[in-house]
């Protein structure tokens, strides 16, 4: 059976600006956040299963991984945007 867990350093309440009944208002509290998946000690010890598993693990996490990078270099400060509107 696999499992898999969202953790990370959670807020009381939804951040200012949303509202405490926004359908993602728990996934909206996390200040951060990583995924855990727990591995069975017989496929830990034995290196094909290991990296089999791994390879399908961090190709469903990238979706995951790859939101924070593109935020990160995608950002641009207020005073240097400009406007694409004609």
């Amino acid at each position: 059976m696999e499992i898999v867990y969202l953790k990370g350093e959670k807020l009381k309440n939804v951040p200012h600006g949303y509202n405490k009944d926004h359908p993602q208002a728990e996934l909206l509290k996390y200040k951060s956040w990583y995924i855990e998946y727990s591995i069975d000690d017989e496929v830990l010890l034995d290196g094909d299963k290991f990296i089999a598993l791994a390879v399908k693990q961090f190709k469903i996490m990238k979706p995951f991984n790859d939101f924070p990078v593109f935020v990160i270099f995608s950002f641009v400060p207020l005073g240097k945007r400009t406007s694409t509107l004609s």
